[in-house]
């Protein structure tokens, strides 16, 4: 079993918690294992601030990946995200995580490996940071079908499903949470057995460890302040008895080394490196057998021996054929796929199918494809005539243009018919409608445009190989 060890490095006005990530780093330092602590930009600069060079240190010898730029303060990321749609607010993420990004870059002189944050439920969040270089999302709830981890927007996600807490010591209601832990890893140590992996995701906060409960001063200031660096907001902590705080790193230092025997503590890299690369691939033709027929009247992810195809790579792929076809008269040996992602605009609903010539196809082809290059998206609506179809439909024709020209067929139309969603839009991940979190956001934030654009990266879903 692989565990992913992994701390949100957040709570930036509190010099309390740059002792405690110190120790916390120390610990595994010295038994010399790997943990992946994502810092927040106001984290890294309160570090700097404070000229904290010896939590630097410490954390320089694990994986260091990005948690967000303010946390929550001004600009609210949710709001933005919500309030554009998916240019827009990809270039507002751009424009407000990258000085976060930077300083997390600058302080450890080396890029972060992987970005957090419960907002990568927003697309835009996660294309952004793929952009940015950062092409592993650390922690997401997508589904996974039991694979050990995905592709979506481009970006390298692992299972999360698996996550459990830490060890905190004694709650405050008494509850032994290092015998808690223990059960937990047996539980899932029975569960991994059902699965396609053999990863364990371990996820800490690192002030649930030394402060009492509630957490007054932390929840509370999430999403809702407009101090970017909280200079000026003085919350009151109650911090839990000393002897508590060292009864902690006790039962931390016992637990992690009880893991041992049995489990791997990794980097997200590491992990990463156990699967095959998702760029730079050639398509020959038996593939694009499979994948067409795979596909006729089943719109879903494709694997086909060691290629792993979403819908909107699939919809790229048969574009480029199709048009490589009509150009030259013939087929094609390979086909390079492109790394395209869903569609950024909403599918028109209750679209008709309908039976279109040959020739009007062959016609849309050109425009679509130098759209895809230049967009690096799959078109929502796809107008012919006077009519639209959605992708979904026009996906399928190509699909029946593919199979009649592989067969040395003559055909003179093809039928634009079939759901324009893939099958794993169908998981509750794709299909809630808004995005909340108790009383945690700003009042009247409901997200319902981040579950709209999440629904359309479906499209961009599909499972990660093993190498």
């Amino acid at each position: 079993m692989k565990i992913i060890l992994s701390f949100a490095t957040e709570v930036a006005q509190l010099s309390e918690d740059h002792n405690f990530i110190k120790e916390i780093a120390d610990v595994l330092n010295d038994e010399g294992l790997i943990a992946n602590f994502h810092l927040t930009g106001d984290y890294a600069r309160a570090l700097k601030k404070f000229c904290r060079h010896d939590v630097v240190e410490s954390l320089a010898k694990h994986e260091i990946g990005f948690h967000c730029n303010h946390h929550g303060a001004h600009p609210f990321m949710g709001k933005y995200l919500d309030d554009n749609f998916w240019k827009e607010g990809v270039n507002e993420w751009i424009m407000n995580e990258n000085s976060g990004i930077s300083v997390v870059r600058e302080l450890f002189n080396r890029n972060p490996a992987y970005y957090t944050t419960e907002f990568a439920k927003a697309p835009q969040a996660v294309y952004g940071s793929w952009l940015l270089g950062l092409e592993i999302t650390g922690y997401l709830l997508i589904p996974t079908r039991g694979h050990g981890a995905m592709w979506y927007c481009n970006s390298f996600v692992p299972n999360s499903e698996n996550m459990f807490g830490p060890v905190y010591g004694l709650d405050n209601k008494g509850i032994n949470t290092e015998k808690k832990a223990h059960e937990n890893f047996r539980n899932f140590e029975e569960k991994i057995k059902l699965q396609k992996t053999d990863l364990l995701r371990l996820g800490l906060h690192s002030y649930k460890c030394y402060l009492q409960r509630p957490y007054t001063g932390i929840n509370s200031m999430a999403y809702q302040n407009d101090e970017l660096f909280y200079e000026d907001f003085k919350p009151k902590f109650l911090m839990r008895p000393k002897s508590k705080i060292r009864e902690f790193f006790t039962e931390f230092r016992r637990t992690i080394k009880a893991f041992t025997k049995k489990c791997e503590y990794i980097s997200y890299s590491k992990y990463r490196e156990c699967y095959k690369d998702n760029a730079g691939i050639w398509v020959e033709l038996l593939q694009l057998d499979n994948i067409a027929n795979f596909l006729k009247g089943n719109l879903d992810a494709c694997i086909t021996g060691n290629l792993t195809v979403s819908p909107a790579e699939a919809f790229a792929l048969f574009v480029r054929t199709i048009r490589s076809y009509r150009d030259s008269g013939k087929m094609p040996d390979k086909v390079f796929m492109r790394n395209v992602i869903g569609p950024v605009s909403l599918i028109p609903e209750r679209l008709s199918d309908a039976k279109i010539g040959t020739d009007a196809i062959f016609q849309r082809l050109i425009q679509i494809d130098r759209n895809l290059d230049t967009d690096q998206t799959i078109p929502a609506v796809i107008d012919i005539g006077n009519n639209q179809y959605g992708p979904g439909q026009f996906l399928n024709g190509l699909i029946e243009l593919y199979l009649a020209f592989r067969s040395n067929r003559k055909i003179d139309s093809v039928t634009l018919k079939g759901a324009n969603f893939p099958v794993i839009a169908a998981e509750p991940f794709f299909k809630e409608e808004t995005f909340t979190h108790g009383n945690l956001y700003p009042e009247g934030f409901d997200g319902k445009n981040i579950c709209k654009m999440c629904r359309l990266q479906s499209w961009s879903w599909k499972p990660a190989l093993e190498k």
